[in-house]
């Protein structure tokens, strides 16, 4: 449910870089002050990776790396590492979060997350170890030589043994997220997965690859009712607390009309998953209704966009001929069509049907016509992703890889926004 930065950059005649976004720029500027190596790559990519500094470990090499758009993809990417009995760290990164996984000898041993449910506080609050009173103070006693698990044993908030047990489930629930991650790159370095993890833990990862499929068979079917995890659920008046699933209750309590499924799970302590399948069930018995996303301004409206037209493409790349047909007839779309051609001219598409926000804004801006602006661009951006998947639905109707009436919904619904200004 989560969604890349997609950046750019510009290569010049010499072979100088330069970036063309704010994102690219904050990129670029990881290699400082070192600078990079250029990997040798067939013509359609480029991969980098940073110099060590003088005196680092220089014998840290990139194994596998690639873009995973779709959850089985992610599945085999983990199985490799277990047949291969890879040791190093596997890293995913997608628009907002990053991810670690610390493996020896295809084992998971640790597992770090910027994600705010899958940190150690919130996974022993959600548990009950700890209160939220009780985090604020360990956050408090927290250095950087002194991590947050250290703290809480050190003022008596959990036993050594009990943080060891719930360290376990922090890592199992950062590699349940990374397997149902989709649109998002991987990477694996090769090297002493010790110097990474100082934990004693060790997970086999055939037992966590057979959980992970279960959560991603289930999440595609809550994804029939739940298109994303930025939509806003409000209770539907009249209605009660449900009973007796805590899941549910937890979640029905942090529902209040304006925070989306996200902003849901990080108030219930609650992972994504876990919230995704109550709002499913509360849905189903009628407590809760759901709201497209926000759309703030003229940005939220090209990225609302930008989702639909990213499902479209995720739908149609078990079908690449398919594919390549739909992209040929969405360029002559635009071309037919003046407005729509001028409003996204050098903004894409990208390779996952998307286009840069800052290029299509500036087209908006620099092309003078009646009306306001933001009525003009919702206008041609539903025509352009409506008619996307007007093509798109043949091929997602002959082939047997994806569900063409949930695709069509999620699409639906990732466009009521855009349908309110015109």
């Amino acid at each position: 449910m989560e969604r890349p930065p997609e950046t750019g950059m510009h290569i010049d005649a010499n072979g100088d870089i330069s970036a063309t976004d704010p994102d690219a720029r904050q990129l670029l500027q990881r290699f400082q002050p070192h600078g990079g190596i250029l990997l040798p790559t067939p013509p359609q990519v480029v991969v980098t990776r940073r110099a060590a500094a003088r005196g680092g470990n220089h014998n840290r090499a990139v194994w596998l790396t690639g873009q995973a758009r779709t959850c089985p993809r992610l599945l085999d990417v983990f199985g490799l590492i277990s047949q291969a009995r890879w040791s190093g760290q596997l890293q995913l990164v997608n628009a907002t979060t990053q991810r670690t996984i610390v493996v020896d000898d295809g084992h998971v041993i640790g597992g770090h997350s910027n994600h705010a449910s899958e940190r150690l506080g919130t996974i022993l609050r959600r548990y009950g170890i700890v209160s939220s009173e009780q985090i604020g103070i360990v956050m408090g006693a927290v250095r950087p030589h002194v991590r947050f698990g250290d703290a809480a044993v050190k003022l008596g908030f959990v036993s050594r043994t009990t943080l060891f047990r719930y360290l376990k489930r922090q890592i199992q629930e950062i590699v349940f997220a990374a397997l149902t991650m989709i649109d998002g790159t991987f990477t694996f370095v090769g090297g002493d997965p010790r110097a990474c993890s100082n934990i004693a833990i060790n997970l086999p990862m055939p037992q966590l690859l057979l959980e992970g499929a279960r959560r991603i068979d289930e999440m595609s079917h809550f994804q029939q009712l739940v298109p994303s995890s930025q939509h806003i659920a409000e209770r539907i008046a009249g209605t009660a607390l449900p009973a007796p699933a805590q899941a549910q209750r937890a979640a029905f309590g942090a529902i209040n009309g304006a925070r989306t499924i996200d902003e849901v799970a990080a108030v219930a302590g609650l992972s994504t998953f876990d919230t995704t399948r109550a709002v499913y069930e509360l849905l189903r018995a009628k407590r809760i209704r759901l709201r497209p996303p926000r759309v703030a301004g003229l940005r939220g409206a090209v990225e609302a966009f930008n989702e639909a037209m990213r499902e479209v493409m995720r739908g149609l790349s078990p079908y690449p001929n398919a594919q390549r047909r739909v992209e040929r007839q969405l360029a002559a779309f635009a071309r037919r069509k003046l407005a729509h051609g001028k409003l996204l001219a050098r903004a894409g598409p990208k390779a996952d049907g998307s286009f840069d926000v800052e290029r299509v804004l500036r087209n908006l801006l620099d092309n003078e016509q009646p009306g306001e602006p933001a009525a003009r661009l919702n206008r041609w951006l539903y025509e352009y992703a409506s008619f996307a998947m007007f093509t798109a639905e043949p091929a997602l109707r002959a082939g047997t890889a994806t569900h063409p009436a949930a695709i069509a919904q999620r699409v639906a619904h990732l466009l009521a926004p855009l349908t309110r200004a015109h």
